[in-house]
């Protein structure tokens, strides 16, 4: 099974049940692969008798750009006094995590103001980790130089500014 959830507020629900009628409890245990993109609420099930379960998974909101996330519903084994209810293997839910946010570029000085003869480090990052390199080409004026010429931010330096260093002509 494959479902999606909103990153904002999204739950999604899903119900445990048997085919037949149970003549001991009967139990198992949710619980979210990553408690950091979902999470699964209650993590314990008893079926008795009839009974189905509701579960809720509720996607946890990271305030990042990271993209869409995986986060998994993982399944114990059931557990029973009456052997023929225990030991059965319920199916796992893969779930995708729908991004709520928007990739924005963020830079530590919003306006420069350089006198002549001087220089100035602007530092530059993503409000999130990108899943890959972002390439962001420098130029300048005709009376600026601008060293790099480019930046690249990728997932492993996007947490530390980078910075380019305008020079007056």
């Amino acid at each position: 099974e494959n479902d999606t959830i909103a990153e904002m507020g999204g739950t999604a629900l899903f119900t445990i049940s048997t085919p037949t009628t149970l003549s001991d409890t009967t139990s198992l245990s949710v619980s979210s692969s990553n408690n950091g993109f979902c999470t699964v609420q209650p993590n314990n099930i008893s079926l008795t008798g009839d009974q189905s379960v509701t579960f809720t998974v509720q996607a946890v909101d990271n305030y990042l750009f990271i993209g869409n996330l995986p986060c998994d519903i993982v399944t114990s084994m059931t557990q029973s006094n009456n052997a023929a209810y225990a030991g059965f293997a319920i199916r796992d839910i893969s779930l995708t995590i729908i991004e709520d946010e928007q990739p924005e570029l963020l830079l530590s000085d919003d306006a420069l103001a350089i006198p002549l003869g001087n220089s100035d480090i602007v530092g530059f990052s993503l409000n999130g980790a990108p899943t890959d390199d972002v390439i962001f080409p420098i130029s300048a004026t005709p009376d600026c130089a601008v060293s790099p010429n480019s930046i690249t931010i990728d997932s492993d330096n996007n947490e530390q500014l980078l910075t380019i260093t305008p020079q007056v002509a």
